[in-house]
């Protein structure tokens, strides 16, 4: 355990006004700054180990919700893990009032208590928020593609995680964790939001280099979840995918909702981008933020 106070703060964010917000669930908001809010990235304020680079969201969880706890997991790998709170076990107090839990490679929290919020630094990849309407569990997740399914093995190349996990899916495994608290399927809710558009993510079979593997890929998903596997044409919709997966163990379809961001492609009036987004810049360590809050 790591406990450190901050003096300074990093300039890169230059708005803490979100770009968008909604309250999907009663007692949850989530938040969503921005390419006009700067740039969110963790790494690009002195990594995961330095306070000083979680001054800024620290200060929207306590001043915007009066928070008074923050976690921020670490959602480069997506390995498809949760976390309990304990599990986040570097913490720093980068200001006054406010504790942040961090230093766990993680896609998410098992529980995210009334009085903390959780952060993602994000650019396509949707964010996923669950509420058991029963049990007042909520729990909330980066879902990138690769935490969706194993691709690798979707697309024909053997995983050994498939051997230890026969569907990798940072859903599934969502579900089964407040499933096992006794909330009933038919009262739980799922929300994702802030992703990259189907429009925007095209895995064409054609292609030279990936056309093979993509191609498996939608086979793949066919069998297992029905439909047309979550793809719209040679698109993959990672939205049709939660939604889709939730589905298959017995959410109710109109208890699954979803936003209609797109990173890739939402601009301004003047034509500038409203979020970051790999996919149109590649190779950008830019990113934007996803901030969840249980106000209880």
């Amino acid at each position: 355990m790591v406990a450190a106070t901050a003096r300074t703060e990093p300039s890169k964010v230059v708005s803490s006004e979100p770009t968008t917000s909604c309250r999907p669930f009663h007692g949850v908001i989530v938040e969503v700054f921005g390419f006009p809010t700067g740039d969110w990235s963790i790494e690009a304020g002195g990594g995961y180990q330095d306070p000083n680079a979680f001054v800024n969201v620290a200060r929207l969880a306590r001043d915007r919700h009066r928070l008074t706890g923050l976690i921020v997991p670490i959602v480069r790998t997506f390995n498809a893990r949760l976390g309990g709170l304990c599990d986040f076990s570097t913490m720093f107090t980068p200001i006054s009032c406010l504790r942040v839990r961090t230093g766990l490679e993680a896609d998410g929290v098992l529980y995210l208590p009334p009085g903390w919020g959780i952060a993602f630094p994000s650019a396509d990849c949707p964010t996923v928020v669950i509420w058991g309407q029963e049990t007042g569990i909520v729990m909330a997740a980066h879902a990138g593609r690769d935490s969706l399914f194993d691709r690798a093995f979707a697309s024909g190349i053997q995983n050994i995680r498939e051997e230890t996990w026969p569907i990798k899916s940072i859903i599934l495994r969502m579900l089964e964790w407040v499933k096992s608290f006794g909330e009933p399927s038919e009262s739980i809710h799922v929300f994702s939001c802030v992703g990259i558009g189907a429009e925007s993510y095209p895995h064409r079979f054609d292609d030279p280099r990936h056309g093979r593997a993509n191609q498996r890929v939608w086979e793949y998903l066919k069998q297992r979840y029905g439909h047309n596997g979550a793809f719209v044409g040679e698109n993959l919709d990672l939205h049709e995918l939660i939604r889709l997966q939730a589905l298959c163990v017995g959410v109710p379809a109109e208890n699954i909702t979803r936003d209609r961001v797109d990173t890739y492609a939402d601009t301004d009036s003047s034509g500038q981008p409203l979020y970051h987004s790999v996919r149109r810049e590649p190779g950008s360590k830019k990113r934007n933020l996803v901030f969840v809050a249980h106000l209880g």
